[in-house]
């Protein structure tokens, strides 16, 4: 799907992940790109705003997580990320009620980073949506599938 307008979204996957849950993701990103990679529910600049993810802006990647208009992110460690090369992205919620999320390059695991939080139980019984919103540049997904964290 070719997306145009400035930080247009797209829902990735069945748009209900829940506690327990999450998602993956292969993509790549081309030089110049502005992109957020994300879990969310609520709206943009509301009290009721809950959301994690990536975001690659101006050659950069922070961990973006919101509560309500709270930036709560951190930095993300330099030269993990490099244009023009495939990446996993895992984002979930995980059993102990932390948010997670990892990034690690496809061809070279050991070139990762990590983000983990324990999240107050708000976040917990909330639907989430897996979004892709791109301000400008080039983002290609070549895999998505939603995970549970629960064991069978």
């Amino acid at each position: 799907q070719k997306v145009e307008n400035l930080w247009e979204g797209i829902g990735l996957g069945s748009g209900s992940l829940g506690d327990k849950e999450g998602m993956l993701m292969l993509f790549q990103y081309q030089t110049g790109t502005n992109v957020n990679l994300f879990v969310s529910t609520g709206d943009w600049q509301t009290p009721n705003l809950r959301r994690w993810g990536l975001t690659i802006v101006n050659a950069s990647a922070f961990w973006d997580v919101w509560e309500g208009s709270i930036y709560i992110g951190s930095d993300f460690p330099p030269d993990v990320l490099r244009p023009d090369t495939p990446y996993y992205l895992m984002i979930g919620l995980n059993e102990n009620g932390n948010i997670t999320m990892k990034v690690w390059e496809k061809d070279n695991p050991n070139n990762h980073a990590d983000f983990q939080k324990k999240m107050p139980s708000t976040w917990m019984g909330l639907p989430w949506a897996s979004l892709l919103q791109l301000y400008e540049g080039t983002v290609q997904v070549d895999e998505y599938l939603e995970f549970s964290f629960e064991k069978p």
